[in-house]
């Protein structure tokens, strides 16, 4: 809605880039990422939705291929991401000190609205496939997924320990 209205954005050409359009992308790099932040919402939908995710892969592709003109165009939605990680992390954090039962809520209703967009997702492609059943369940993926969660976890907590200060032991001191 808002690329209809606004008369001066047009199509996103990374190249050649109007004042407008580098609000435009900042803006659609914060939106997006705080959609990433809160389970169940696809920032790359958003992205698509604005219309700058195609674009944006395509401008990616030219800086591999060393075009730098693309470059000031992509740094911006690169700002507009840490801004909006700053900004939706203060204020999820700000909503869990206020509100904080509607905000468990919230997360756990977006959390099974994902589970939902998971299970009935390949069925609205544009060629339709299967939707998640017991049919089309695939243990070995299950098992590699949570062995892969069950990994990093298992790391993280080896990493916490490695960064917790050892007490050394003085003769003679009492233990608390």
């Amino acid at each position: 809605m808002l690329r209809a209205h606004a008369g001066g954005l047009g199509s996103i050409n990374y190249s050649q880039l109007q004042s407008l359009q580098y609000a435009y992308l900042f803006a659609s790099g914060a939106v997006a990422i705080t959609a990433m932040v809160l389970p169940g919402i696809s920032g790359s939908s958003i992205l698509l939705i604005a219309g700058v995710y195609l674009p944006t892969i395509q401008a990616v592709h030219s800086l591999m291929g060393l075009q730098l003109a693309v470059l000031p165009g992509l740094c911006t939605p690169g700002f507009g991401v840490l801004a909006g990680v700053a900004i939706s992390i203060s204020a999820i954090r700000a909503a869990l000190q206020k509100y904080r039962s509607q905000m468990v809520w919230l997360i756990l209703g977006l959390m099974l609205g994902s589970l939902y967009a998971i299970a009935n997702g390949p069925a609205s492609l544009a060629a339709p496939r299967p939707a998640l059943s017991m049919v089309t369940f695939q243990p070995v993926g299950f098992v590699l997924g949570a062995t892969v969660l069950l990994a990093l976890e298992g790391a993280k907590m080896m990493m916490e320990r490695k960064e917790q200060p050892s007490v050394p032991i003085v003769k003679g001191a009492k233990q608390a």
